[in-house]
């Protein structure tokens, strides 16, 4: 469910949608934190992903992604939202100009 909100705000990429998505991925993140935690380092008896297996690893997997949806929408929160292309990025035309302004 979180998920899908996220990549639906993804898509919309206005700054509410990034305000959203930053504070979705902020909540994955301490559910995902707790998680490891109790799954993996839970004590012997008590902990289901103790050992090194299916659960474990894709315990681990998920943390690591979810860390990296996190760290993507910070990213994109701190630069304002979208990205927008300037002149000296644009592709270059037929005559290999990208279209910058020159210089004075």
């Amino acid at each position: 469910f979180f998920v899908a909100l996220t990549v639906l705000f993804m898509i919309m990429k206005s700054i509410m949608a990034t305000m959203i998505e930053l504070g979705l991925t902020t909540i994955l993140l301490i559910l995902w934190t707790f998680g490891v935690g109790f799954i993996t380092f839970g004590g012997r008896e008590r902990a289901p992903g103790t050992t090194i297996g299916n659960l474990y690893f894709s315990t681990w997997i998920s943390f690591m992604l979810c860390l990296f949806l996190f760290g993507n929408s910070l990213q994109e929160f701190t630069a304002g939202g979208a990205a927008q292309e300037t002149p000296s990025t644009s592709p270059p035309d037929e005559n290999g100009e990208t279209g910058a302004l020159p210089e004075e």
